[in-house]
């Protein structure tokens, strides 16, 4: 096989506008100058230059052109000529010291994934793969220091803009198509996290238990945002955790079956609904959850205004906790619930064109506040909820105090996390789904964790029915809609038109708030949203057949007494529980 670099040389020699000069046997001084500076990029062997060049002279040549070989190819040389015979100016080539750096590097890939996002994945010795998107900070800061391990200085600004563009080019159309995770992953029949530490490290969980290695079977990404977790260790007890955030049994199985749904290795993900009053300690328990999942530098964001920013911030961070949430509108609320089981999510690139954005990312989140943060049941179905009571003053303790403690349980806790993880693994293919909750794939996941607990079966099951029950019925009594529907229900049933019942509600009771429906049209879609919701506090509705008059619908109290009565009822039935 005839070497690249000689089919180039081939090529630039038979396309050169200076080599036929040499057939002619007289003024080859200039030619002769010009087309070594054209060669020199591809070959240095004078011995070899000198016959290329004989081959071309006619026979009988008397001139000089052999003997100035030598003084051309060294002035070729010294001043960096390409195949073309330009001079490299100094911006070319302090690109492609970089480029040539990184080529020759071990270890160092470039890839893209299925949104053409680009990447740049780099293994050094005895450490594990660490890739970084090649938009990041963090992959400018290492392109930089590579050029200025090599060169002793900065790269100039317009060079290291050339290399970056280049590279995303060379990842983009060169590069293989990869998957990337953040945090945690599915290989075969294992759960991978990402430690995200400077040795490159994670831990595979398989079904006999868990290991720490630097040889990652998937490609994760580390993200601006994220920090590290620290190594897990052996010996943990659960029960410390509880003791150390201050939780009711009843409170701590609901966190918990929120922790293990959050190292799940995909989705769909539950969220934690965390509601009380000032002083009861929310905010920190939400921080103390991200430090044990998902260490960020940016631990606590604002609940954004938009889809579009609540999927960029899901782009590089694996659990989001939202502080001091007070409301949502509708749209923010379903794309909540898209990113809890990973519905894609378009919108239009930029204003002045008709291209769209994907985004289709898939985690689990907090969502913190005094109350009422969130109404739609779609979200609440998706829920663990908790609510937790103010602090006694005499019990109180220093933040600083109970997160040292922390950091120093943290590692211990984690391997009994991941013990517990391991068992799911094992049993999870033996687990029926429940049917009893809208999440079933989330649930399954947690029921087949639950055996390495130590507790009764179905606890972790059943704190996560008593939490979405709960919050329901709570939201249900304080609907606008609801209570509205439970007067007008309250000693007869209705049957008759939609229409008609909306004019019949008590408009008054629903006055300031936006979600009461203002026409019948949004009465009919809120009395299909909310179906399931009214039922568990005692309200039933049964759409009938589309007439002329409009859509027919029946509604009726399903417990004797009042709306107020049937709501008590509902949570006695639920207190009789073991909560």
């Amino acid at each position: 096989m005839i070497p690249s670099i000689s089919i180039k040389l081939i090529k630039t020699c038979f396309e050169s506008e200076h080599y036929p000069e040499y057939f002619k046997g007289h003024d080859t001084h200039d030619s002769n100058i010009k087309f070594i500076a054209q060669i020199v990029a591809h070959t240095k062997d004078r011995d070899f230059v000198k016959q290329l060049i004989a081959s071309g002279l006619p026979a009988g040549y008397e001139g000089n052109a052999l003997e100035e070989i030598d003084a051309a190819m060294e002035g070729a040389i010294a001043k960096k000529f390409d195949e073309r015979g330009v001079k490299n100016n100094t911006k070319q080539s302090v690109s492609g010291i970089l480029l040539g750096l990184i080529e020759e590097m071990e270890g160092v890939e470039l890839f893209h994934d299925s949104f053409s996002r680009t990447f740049i994945s780099i293994k050094e010795k005895e450490k594990g793969r660490i890739t970084y998107p090649l938009s990041s900070t963090a992959a400018r800061l290492w392109l930089k220091k590579t050029y200025y391990q090599h060169r002793q200085a900065a790269i100039p600004t317009q060079a290291f803009s050339e290399t970056l563009d280049t590279l995303h080019a060379k990842a983009l159309f060169e590069g293989p198509k990869k998957q990337v995770f953040l945090r945690t992953a599915r290989h075969e029949e294992s759960v991978v996290v990402n430690l995200a530490n400077d040795a490159g490290q994670v831990v595979i969980i398989t079904r006999e238990g868990y290991r720490v290695t630097t040889d990652s079977p998937v490609m994760f990404v580390k993200s601006a945002a994220m920090d590290a977790l620290p190594v897990p260790e052996a010996g943990g007890d659960l029960k410390t955790l509880q003791t150390l955030l201050g939780l009711s049994n009843q409170t701590f199985y609901r966190v918990l079956t929120f922790i293990i749904n959050c190292l799940k290795p995909e989705g769909p993900y539950l969220l934690l609904l965390t509601e009380g009053e000032q002083g009861s300690g929310k905010s920190f328990l939400c921080l103390l959850l991200k430090l044990l999942i998902d260490p960020s530098q940016a631990p606590k964001l604002r609940l954004p205004d938009n889809e579009r920013d609540l999927m960029i911030q899901a782009k590089d961070n694996y659990l989001l906790v939202f502080d001091n949430v007070s409301g949502m509108r509708g749209s923010l609320s379903d794309a909540l619930c898209s990113l809890s089981t990973g519905g894609g999510f378009s919108v239009r690139k930029l204003y002045t064109d008709d291209e769209s954005q994907i985004f289709n990312e898939c985690r689990p989140y907090i969502l913190n506040g005094i109350t009422g943060i969130a109404n739609r049941p779609d979200l609440l179905e998706r829920s663990v909820s908790i609510r937790l009571p103010t602090m006694p003053e005499g019990q109180r303790k220093t933040e600083e105090e109970i997160l040292q403690q922390f950091h120093e349980l943290r590692p211990c806790i984690l391997g009994a996390l991941f013990d517990i993880i391991a068992c799911a693994v094992d049993k999870f293919n033996d687990v029926i789904a429940p049917t009893s909750v809208r999440m079933a794939d989330a649930a399954k996941w947690i029921v087949a964790a639950e055996p390495a607990l130590g507790v009764p079966e179905d606890t972790l099951l059943q704190a996560l029915e008593s939490s979405q029950h709960d919050v329901t019925v709570e939201r249900m009594a304080n609907n606008s809609l609801a209570v509205a529907l439970a007067k007008t229900v309250e000693r007869n049933a209705y049957e008759g038109t939609v229409g008609d019942l909306f004019d019949s509600l008590d408009h008054q009771q629903g006055r300031g708030d936006w979600d009461f429906p203002a026409t019948s049209a949004h009465l009919s879609r809120s009395l299909d949203r909310l179906r399931p919701a009214l039922e568990k506090t005692g309200i039933m509705v049964e759409f009938g057949e589309k007439k002329r008059d409009g859509r027919y619908i029946r509604i009726w109290l399903s417990e004797e007494g009042t709306f107020e009565e049937a709501c008590k009822v509902r949570g006695e039935k639920n207190a009789k529980s073991k909560w």
